[in-house]
């Protein structure tokens, strides 16, 4: 699905994997994600087959800056979300941090990293 597609909780309920994709704005998650992600927590939505929950995301800020910031949006997906919707699911993280400072050879490598992720089980 892409943005503004709104998959009805029967799409959601179903799914083995779910995969969100965005940039990360000021340590947090954009304001569209997380009203969408409110409406679940309010229609009592419950990811019963999921078994990972995937955030592919970007920082401007390195990773120190961002742990020391409590990474937000990072720990708002694994608690908040798996915890509310899918308790036992894995939850990974895949972020490029620094991505404005980052060369074209270190994006493309991030985007490999990504592709490794998504071709194990």
């Amino acid at each position: 699905l892409c943005q503004g597609e709104r998959p009805p909780g029967d799409v959601l309920q179903a799914a083995d994997r779910i995969v969100l994709v965005y940039p990360t704005w000021s340590g947090g998650l954009p304001s569209h994600l997380l009203g969408w992600l409110h409406e679940l927590f309010d229609q009592g939505i419950r990811l019963g087959r999921t078994t990972e929950l995937v955030a592919v995301t970007t920082c401007g800020s390195s990773q120190f800056v961002n742990r020391v910031q409590g990474e937000w949006g990072r720990r708002y997906l694994r608690t908040e979300l798996l915890g509310r919707c899918a308790p036992g699911a894995r939850f990974r993280w895949l972020c490029l941090y620094k991505v404005d400072r980052r060369s074209r050879d270190e994006m493309s490598a991030h985007l490999d990293q990504v592709a490794q992720a998504f071709a194990r089980p």
